[in-house]
């Protein structure tokens, strides 16, 4: 079976191509494996099953993508080993409208 996924062309020209990928995998798996705690939607996942669904990477390029996107305030990871991870949706919508600071990269 092909994988695909969507990919926000505009919020990858701001935030990064790797981490835009990465965000879009994270929406995707929130909405199909939703646990809902502190008011907000997480997926629970470890670092080696993100990379595995995002097999053309590394463990380590999951990691800086996913410190970067947590830098930008655009997810929020929880525990440590099998991680819980949010979207923080204002921020990518903040973001997607052009009212933000850019982060270099």
């Amino acid at each position: 079976m092909q994988k695909t996924q969507e990919l926000n062309i505009e919020l990858a020209s701001k935030i990064g191509l790797c981490e835009a990928v990465l965000l879009g995998y994270l929406e995707e798996q929130i909405e199909v494996n939703p646990t809902d705690q502190d008011g907000r939607r997480w997926t629970r996942q470890t670092i080696a099953e993100v990379q595995e669904a995002l097999s053309l990477w590394s463990k380590t390029k999951v990691w800086r993508a996913l410190l970067r996107l947590e830098e930008q305030g655009l997810v929020a990871v929880q525990g440590k080993y099998r991680r819980m991870f949010s979207v923080n949706g204002d921020k990518v919508r903040e973001i997607e409208s052009g009212k933000f600071v850019e982060i270099n990269h």
